[in-house]
Formats: C-alpha cells, sequence, structure tokens
C-alpha cells in the first residue's frame, strides 16, 4: 500500500469517527428543551459551541441545538 493509499484509508476511518461523534452529540440532545440543552452546553467553550451549531445541528435541521448554542454564545458576547 502507498502512502497516498494509506492517507485516503486513514482520513475516511477518521470521517466515520467524526460522523458517530456528531451522531452521538445530536441524539443526546434532541427532544431536550432549550432550557436542559443550555444547561448540557453551558460550560462549553466558544469554539465548541459554534462546532456544535455549525457541524452537528444545521446540517441535520435541529435548530433546537442551534438555538441554544446561540443564545449562549449571545449571554456571553453581552456579558463581555
Amino acid at each position: 500500500m502507498n502512502f497516498q493509499e494509506e492517507y485516503e484509508r486513514s482520513l475516511d476511518r477518521s470521517n466515520k469517527e467524526m460522523v458517530t461523534v456528531f451522531e452521538e452529540i445530536r441524539q443526546a440532545l434532541r427532544g431536550k428543551t432549550k432550557s436542559e440543552i443550555m444547561d448540557a452546553l453551558g460550560e462549553q467553550d466558544t469554539a465548541t459551541l459554534r462546532w456544535i451549531c455549525q457541524q452537528v445541528a444545521l446540517p441535520t435541521e435541529d435548530y433546537e441545538i442551534c438555538d441554544a448554542a446561540q443564545t449562549i454564545l449571545q449571554a456571553r458576547e453581552e456579558s463581555l
């Protein structure tokens, strides 16, 4: 196996692992109220909240998750 093939296999494996992480996060938050989601996400850093909104919630149309993340981000920006 050459380097390119090994690289592509590693990249594919990594992408599959990320999809699994996305799905686990999404499933854990789905069906919760906005308040419950905010409680669950409240300790996350800004980059993680943006990532959850952009990479987990919006592509799957879980707008409640993104709304909760954005509410936390907005509150943090207003407190500066």
